[in-house]
């Protein structure tokens, strides 16, 4: 098990116990262990591991019954983290397929369009160039505002239910959301495998990734 992964199980963990039970809390969180993806490939149909399913059930049976609901990205290997996150808490909630969280995700508006760039510059120039400039690529939503709109997703979510809500997607739309809200760079900010940004909601909406806490006033 990752140094990484088992820093911010145990941190989210501890985090949660810590909330009232009626808190609405939001789980940004990557898909479980893969093998590397082909290369020019997005990776479609690559599973997760038998170490990315174990660790999926493992976190899965941590939050048990407080987990309320499960969207994911759907590719492949966010689906089958989810249910086996879901298998894991043995609780009977609706696995909702969410193409904000990926296929295209929601920094992408047309992926055809978008696709030939991506393959270009790779994820990491393509999501550092979401972060620091100004200029759009071909087919890539505005990145401010497409931030915000996949936050206010999940708020709209959490809040109707009081309990944890999982969105399992991919390491570059986490990496882009973090940095937008840092307004940094995204370079030391890519989850390893199942690790996620912690949002919780009252009236306001609150972050916490690693060892970055926020008050978020979007």
């Amino acid at each position: 098990m990752s140094a990484e992964y088992t820093r911010f199980s145990e941190a989210f963990f501890i985090k949660l116990d810590r909330l009232a039970n009626q808190q609405s809390v939001a789980v940004l969180i990557r898909h479980a262990d893969r093998d590397a993806l082909p290369k020019d490939d997005v990776g479609y149909a690559l599973p997760i591991t038998r170490v990315g399913m174990q660790r999926a059930h493992g976190f899965g049976r941590n939050l048990g019954s407080r987990l309320m609901s499960l969207h994911t990205s759907p590719l492949a290997r966010c689906i089958q983290t989810s249910e086996a996150i879901k298998a894991g808490a043995l609780v009977d909630v609706p696995l909702v397929l969410d193409t904000m969280l990926g296929d295209p995700g929601v920094y992408v508006l047309d992926g055809q369009t978008a696709w030939p760039t991506w393959q270009e510059m790779g994820s990491n120039g393509v999501v550092e160039h979401l972060v620091t400039s100004d200029n759009l690529l071909p087919g890539m939503a505005e990145p401010n505002a497409a931030a915000n709109r996949l936050i206010r997703h999940m708020k709209s979510i959490a809040t109707a239910i009081p309990g944890v809500h999982v969105f399992v997607t991919h390491d570059a739309i986490i990496a882009t959301t973090v940095a937008k809200i840092l307004n940094t760079s995204s370079k030391h900010l890519w989850p390893c495998f199942l690790e996620g940004a912690t949002f919780w909601f009252d009236n306001l909406i609150y972050f916490d990734y690693r060892d970055s806490q926020l008050q978020l006033d979007w």
